[in-house]
């Protein structure tokens, strides 16, 4: 039984590396454009350039356009993982 229980972990560790390594992640940057007033969504692995007033709105379009955008371009387009990473600089004074 006890050999077995190295087996079951190791099988299980292959598992989780073989779906780790499938998934399709992309970090998106959403950075805020002062002199146009809006997000700006960019990634180039996919590629995508984007832009709102809103970033809700921005997210709902980059989640919407990047399956779309990955077949345009021959790369594999499901189970994709997009992380979002936001900035913006603000000046107090």
């Amino acid at each position: 039984m006890e050999q077995n229980r190295g087996y079951y972990a190791y099988f299980f560790c292959v598992i989780l590396r073989t779906e780790f390594v499938n998934m399709n992640e992309y970090t998106i940057q959403l950075t805020w454009a002062e002199e146009a007033q809006v997000w700006v969504a960019i990634n180039d692995e996919i590629p995508i350039v984007l832009e709102s007033g809103s970033l809700d709105a921005l997210i709902e379009r980059v989640k919407t356009a990047t399956p779309e955008l990955l077949e345009l371009n021959g790369k594999e387009h499901t189970n994709i993982h997009l992380h979002f990473k936001a900035e913006r600089l603000a000046v107090v004074s």
